[in-house]
Formats: C-alpha cells, structure tokens, sequence
C-alpha cells in the first residue's frame, strides 16, 4: 500500500478533510453507481430490440411460433434474471472491496495521524471490515457510537456480500435472521420457494447498489471527519 500522507494537526481541519476525502475516498462509490446504472441502461436497450425481432419473427414466420416462443423465453428470463443477477451480484461484490479497501486505508491514515505502532493487520480475528472499526474505536480511540444504526445495516450488507462471494447467493435454512432479511428486501429476488430448504437470491434492482454506495461512502466520510477531528 502507498505511504499515506500525514497532514500536521494544526492544519485547518476542514483543509485536511478536503484533501484526505480526495486521497481516500473521492468518487469511487458514484463511479460505481454511473457503472451499474449505465449497464443495465444498455440491457434494456438489447432487451427492447430483442423484443421488437420476437414480434416481427411472430409475424412473418407463423409457421414456428411455439419454437420462437421458447427460444425468446429463455432469452428474456436472462435479460430479465440470470444478466441482471450477474451485473448486480458482482457491482455489488466489487463496491463492497471499495469500501473494505478504503476503510483499511483510513486506519492507516489515523495510524500515521496518531503515530500510532499497532496497524489493523496487527488485531486478531474478524474480517478486515471488522478489524477496521475495531481499529478506530479501540486503538485509535474514536468514538464512533453515534453511527451505530449504520453499522448495523452495513453488517447486513456484509452477510449478503459473504453469501454471494462464499455460497454463490444460496441461504441455508438454519440461516433464519438471513433468510427472513432477504426474503422480505423488496430490491432482492428469490429464486427458489420456501419449501425446498434453501434460499437461492439475487440482487434484482440497482436501488440495492446504490443504497449501499451510499452508505458506505457517508460511513466512512464520518469516520474519516472524526479521525481528523480528534486530536493525535
């Protein structure tokens, strides 16, 4: 990882957050929006001329209208599920590491701040997510007990990314507190019902995305501002 520039203490604190937020943050997490939104505009383009060569081939080859059915049917279920999963699973994924990498990065950053000798590699167990917040409340001594209601929904976040990223989108049924959460997410689609044990989902809607986005950057905006904001 690239040495993180350390600013003094003295400097207008508003100046140093100007300048961390550029070098850490910046707009990482709208490039990730414009990408997925962008993406799934162009799918609904192809959908769009996909329908328009199913309605014409209707028409002018009345003769194989069950076989064209079933070939756009299985076209269509991919344009309307298996593309979309796919194109939101992995932004999803990928934007996650955005905030775990940068959230590493923060600490390094407070570490350097503080002159501080432990770094987040040094704590034990957890994920880097984890170890992070760990890491600015414990070791750095922020306190970040007025985002808590945050937290919470990241960590949310986080069990989905660990089941799409370790399980491939499938919830076992002894996963119960998972299972009711997704089944219930109005932006999340379930694949297979109830009865067969499992829970097979897929990240349908881009509002998933972008809420996330948006959480993670306002989280980490915050801890960023208070790492800046205590004194080293």
């Amino acid at each position: 990882m690239d040495k993180i520039k350390v600013m003094s203490s003295s400097d207008d604190p508003e100046t140093v957050f100007a300048t961390m937020y550029k070098a850490l943050i910046d707009r990482g997490f709208d490039r990730m929006k414009i990408f997925v939104k962008e993406s799934r505009d162009l799918m609904l383009v192809k959908k769009d001329q996909m329908m328009g060569n199913f309605k014409y081939e209707l028409e002018n080859f009345p003769d194989s209208r069950e076989l064209t059915s079933r070939v756009y049917s299985e076209h269509f279920e991919n344009y309307d599920r298996n593309f979309v999963a796919i194109l939101m699973n992995s932004t999803f994924t990928s934007a996650y590491t955005l905030f775990e990498v940068t959230f590493d990065k923060i600490c390094s950053f407070a570490q350097a701040r503080y002159g501080l000798k432990l770094s987040v590699s040094d704590l034990a167990g957890g994920d880097i997510i984890g170890k992070s917040k760990k890491y600015i409340e414990k070791v750095a001594g922020v306190n970040l007990d007025s985002i808590d209601k945050h937290w919470i929904e990241l960590t949310d976040y986080r069990k989905i990314r660990n089941c799409v990223v370790h399980d491939s989108a499938v919830v076992g049924s002894d996963n119960i507190h998972l299972t009711k959460f997704i089944r219930n997410h109005k932006h999340i689609g379930v694949i297979n019902p109830l009865e067969t044990g499992t829970t097979t989902f897929y990240i349908k809607d881009i509002e998933f995305v972008f809420a996330f986005c948006d959480l993670a950057h306002d989280y980490l905006s915050f801890v960023l501002k208070e790492v800046i904001k205590a004194k080293p």
